[in-house]
């Protein structure tokens, strides 16, 4: 591909994603003040970082357990860990993944969900094709902290204290998450 079709590529993608992140947290603001989830599913790219961490907080904090929390991805390739790295520092937040193995997120996972928890353009981009029935039970998670960025970083090759940082993010969004759900 030559720079020039990238660069096209690149501002037809932006030109695509602009409406989507600047509705993001209308959209997850209206659905999470109209429904409460009874299935919640956390997805992010991998299912080895964000998605694990964030069912694993959730299931640990949720007092309700009339609420099933399930995590997943889009990676194409199940049964894989969390990294070592990850799973020390999750610890330091009350979660263990040490037993995590990776799950991918397909057709009837998404149709099972109330809500689907994402952190990312990529995680939107990637639900696109299921159309409507799963685009309107999105809940954007970077949405929750107010007026900041709406996508939370995936740590995948961050340094330490980045995933640390990711992870407070994450901590904090699922706290108001639990809110939220109340």
């Amino acid at each position: 591909m030559t720079i020039f079709k990238r660069i096209i590529n690149k501002i037809i993608r932006y030109i695509r994603q602009r409406p989507v992140l600047k509705n993001a947290r209308k959209n997850t603001e209206k659905l999470i003040s109209t429904t409460k989830p009874k299935k919640l599913l956390i997805l992010c790219y991998g299912n080895i970082y964000r998605s694990p961490f964030v069912a694993g907080y959730l299931n640990g904090k949720l007092t309700n357990r009339e609420i099933i929390i399930r995590s997943a991805g889009t990676y194409p390739k199940s049964g894989r860990a969390s990294p070592e790295q990850h799973i020390l520092m999750s610890r330091k937040f009350g979660v263990e993944l040490g037993e995590h193995r990776s799950t991918i997120a397909d057709k009837e996972l998404l149709d099972w969900a109330d809500w689907i928890v994402i952190m990312d353009i990529r995680n939107w981009e990637e639900l696109e094709i299921y159309g409507d029935k799963v685009r309107n039970k999105i809940v954007w998670l970077g949405a929750l902290l107010g007026k900041n960025k709406i996508e939370i970083q995936d740590p995948y090759g961050k340094d330490k204290v980045e995933v640390e940082g990711i992870l407070k993010k994450l901590q904090v969004c699922s706290d108001k998450l639990l809110l939220s759900m109340k």
